[in-house]
């Protein structure tokens, strides 16, 4: 029950501030001489408490997406075409599965090369985050919202995520300073980022299903009220990271995560060095 709720704070916190996950398990994980990712049924949970935040703060429009979907397949269905100029929300719902593209290919090229990425790496790619908020911050605000932008910011935006998949860059972050660079308001670049990884996370989730279902008939699931502690303590805690980075974006003070990485890689580097791993 303690580990399952220490793992879902971490994943709750570092999901969605701009320092991480993927890099922090990796690091600990060596540094505790444990694999912290655990079963993959629990990851999933964890994942779908992460979801169930995003869900949470961003519920307008997700309900918005939802209902533009359903409009957006009748009118094609009647010949009446897309819709994208007409509605803002067919629009953003199409630029976000044209920015999950360079990810998605990404992810089924190298994902097993990932995985073997070693600590001291990670520590660079922590630099990298680090690098990537000082950056944010000194970018001029934009004045585009969600809804206007074009395939071209949303491809730019993308590849920003792709870079992501190493652990070590910051996928909130990274795809935070994609959209900004794009001339996107800084609140909006947060609330794509956030709506964005509704088809990250959850399309990670849902390819790993089989083998969940494989690991519960093996009996992998037994400690299933850990699990369940852990989903809440993800969702409760995610719920509160995005409200945190919301108002830390709109202030322009993304350099204190920026911090953090910078301090996390350095020791992740030493670390990782002197352990050979």
């Amino acid at each position: 029950m303690l580990t399952s709720l220490i793992l879902g704070l971490v994943q709750g916190i570092t999901e969605f501030l701009p320092v991480s996950s993927s890099g922090h398990l990796k690091i600990f994980g060596a540094l505790l001489h444990r694999d912290l990712e655990g079963s993959l049924t629990f990851d999933i949970m964890l994942h779908v408490g992460t979801l169930a935040a995003v869900i949470v703060v961003y519920h307008k429009d997700i309900w918005e997406l939802i209902c533009n979907f359903f409009g957006m397949v009748k009118d094609v269905c009647t010949g009446k075409g897309f819709g994208i100029k007409e509605h803002p929300y067919r629009r953003l719902l199409v630029m976000l599965l044209v920015a999950s593209i360079p990810a998605l290919i990404g992810g089924l090229l190298i994902k097993d090369y990932v995985e073997q990425i070693p600590v001291w790496a990670v520590g660079i790619c922590l630099f990298v985050t680090a690098g990537l908020m000082f950056w944010s911050d000194r970018m001029p605000q934009g004045n585009k919202k969600a809804t206007e932008l074009t395939v071209k910011n949303s491809l730019i935006t993308g590849v920003f995520q792709l870079f992501a998949l190493l652990p070590g860059i910051s996928r909130s972050g990274s795809t935070i300073v994609g959209a900004t660079t794009q001339k996107v308001k800084r609140e909006d670049a947060v609330r794509f980022s956030f709506l964005l990884s509704l088809i990250a996370v959850g399309g990670a989730a849902i390819l790993d299903v089989p083998d969940v279902v494989k690991e519960v008939q093996n009996g992998g699931a037994g400690a299933l009220g850990g699990y369940i502690i852990g989903m809440l303590v993800a969702a409760v805690s995610g719920f509160f990271a995005i409200k945190f980075l919301i108002a830390m974006a709109k202030k322009a003070k993304l350099s204190v995560f920026g911090y953090y990485c910078v301090a996390m890689g350095l020791f992740a580097l030493i670390f990782g060095l002197a352990t050979h791993c």
